[in-house]
């Protein structure tokens, strides 16, 4: 079977093409979580005027999952995400030079005109300004054949943000030997080496951290995206000086940031070192569509983290009190309220529809004929008296499983069980009368009774016991990092 490709021939069993049009007309429609990725995906294929406008969507939490699931639905979609910060815009910790190299990557395609269909983000990064220009800037290609001037090329890593060290094993950090370049792209899975003669690139290859052994060669370019969003450009060094003796709390970070230096934390002082900010309502093109998942989660969410940050903020200048480090306090980098960022989408003519679980019935909302699919809890006999009670009644049944084993253990049971199956890697021809078993990493299934749809997925199945282990994985990133929102009553 094919891996993790075969629902994508099920999306149009599902006719949702007049539900997708009512989100895009800003109208909410009330679905079982399990629907929505199935919603977005729709929406996203229906084709309108404004084809260079990605469909924004905005999510509560993290947005893996849904990306997850939407490259699986209509993989050929141009999906990209535009993750937030780990940190809170006053603390003294910089983001992840990964989040920072996701951002770069999803402003640039915007603002160079790229096709993007769905553009993913948490409420989160949707309400903190940014530096303006941020994404515009270019960033060094490495790639054999091409002629780079090593010195000059050192300085455009550190203003990128890239730490000079002797040794590379951290995204962020290059090392120069002799005609070697060594670097650590924050959206690479591993570092590069670069081979010069002369100023020419001989060639370019991985190389591993453990034993700095070079591995596979790199056909193609490679590009050092940003690992700060902060470029520590002249003006940057220059106002950074001249804070020093205004912010005597400060100066040691101010200090480090005047000699180029790219210091833990120097993203907090965004707001007094550079002319203005930004938000991403204001880089989308005017008349684009907007899809809010589970809109009063996202109102929660928002209200959350408005007050968190004035919190830990008020926290930080009592542990100052005590000799601890001063907390820095510039309400240029603060989050925006969550409904002047509404108000400015609606000023631009934005469209915004959004997808529920809940609601009440109205003339902006409508409901969908889905219903989620019961949890089974590992119960077989349940598990097989409802594929085949489905079965009899005419139902379409898809049974997804994250694994080839799984779905063959599946293929088992139902085989024990003496119900019609077969293990296909294609949904185009979903007959009734059959189940039909294969494989997807979608989280829940959902029936639809208007088209006599069944789907059932691993976790419907055994629950949270369900993990999707076969997505290839990042190299290690800093650990023991703590989200403030995350945090419960009791927790120190």
């Amino acid at each position: 079977m094919g891996a993790n490709m075969a629902v994508e021939s099920l999306l149009p069993h599902l006719k949702l093409q007049d539900l997708s049009e009512s989100i895009r007309s800003g109208k909410k429609v009330i679905a079982p979580n399990s629907l929505h990725s199935w919603l977005i995906a729709q929406s996203a294929s229906i084709k309108s005027e404004n084809q260079n406008a990605p469909i924004l969507v905005v999510t509560p939490g993290s947005t893996l999952d849904l990306q997850r699931e939407l490259n699986e639905i209509a993989p050929e979609l141009v999906i990209q995400t535009f993750p937030n910060w780990e940190t809170l815009p006053h603390e003294r910790l910089s983001p992840q030079s990964d989040t920072v190299a996701a951002r770069y990557k999803a402003l640039n395609m915007l603002r160079t005109n790229k096709q993007i269909d769905i553009l993913l983000t948490p409420v989160r990064a949707l309400m903190q300004p940014f530096v303006k220009g941020f994404g515009s800037i270019s960033a060094p290609k490495f790639e054999a054949g091409l002629q780079i001037d090593m010195h000059r090329c050192a300085e455009e890593l550190v203003s990128l943000g890239y730490v000079r060290t002797d040794l590379v094993e951290k995204r962020g950090e290059f090392a120069i030997r002799g005609g070697l370049l060594d670097i650590f792209p924050p959206q690479e899975d591993h570092p590069i080496r670069v081979e010069f003669f002369d100023d020419t690139i001989e060639e370019v290859r991985t190389f591993a951290i453990a034993d700095q052994r070079t591995m596979a060669l790199i056909a193609g370019a490679v590009t050092a995206l940003p690992s700060r969003e902060m470029a520590l450009t002249e003006d940057v060094k220059k106002r950074a000086a001249e804070l020093v003796e205004k912010y005597p709390g400060i100066s040691d970070l101010l200090g480090k940031i005047a000699t180029g230096i790219a210091a833990e934390g120097m993203e907090s002082l965004i707001p007094a070192l550079v002319d203005s900010m930004e938000s991403l309502t204001e880089i989308l093109p005017k008349d684009s569509k907007v899809i809010l998942v589970s809109p009063d989660l996202i109102n929660s969410r928002a209200g959350e983290l408005i007050s968190t940050g004035r919190e830990f903020l008020e926290a930080s200048w009592l542990n100052a009190a005590h000799g601890n480090t001063v907390p820095i306090e510039l309400g240029g980098s603060s989050f925006i309220e969550l409904a002047d960022v509404l108000s400015e989408m609606e000023n631009r003519n934005f469209t915004i529809g959004s997808v529920a679980p809940f609601g009440t019935d109205g003339e902006n909302s409508e409901f969908a004929e889905f219903g989620a699919t019961e949890p089974i809890r590992g119960n077989v006999d349940r598990f097989t008296y409802q594929i085949n009670e489905k079965i009899k009644e005419g139902w379409r049944v898809v049974i997804a499983a994250i694994g080839h084993g799984t779905a063959e253990r599946y293929a088992n049971l139902l085989n024990d069980a003496d119900i019609p199956m077969k293990l296909i890697e294609d949904l185009e021809e979903v007959s009734p009368n059959v189940a039909h078993v294969t494989t997807s990493a979608i989280r829940f299934g959902f029936s639809a009774s208007h088209e006599k749809i069944f789907l059932v997925t691993e976790r419907d199945f055994v629950g949270a016991k369900a993990v999707n282990t076969e997505g290839a994985r990042l190299a290690p990133r800093r650990g023991k990092r703590i989200d403030p929102l995350a945090l419960k009553d009791g927790d120190y």
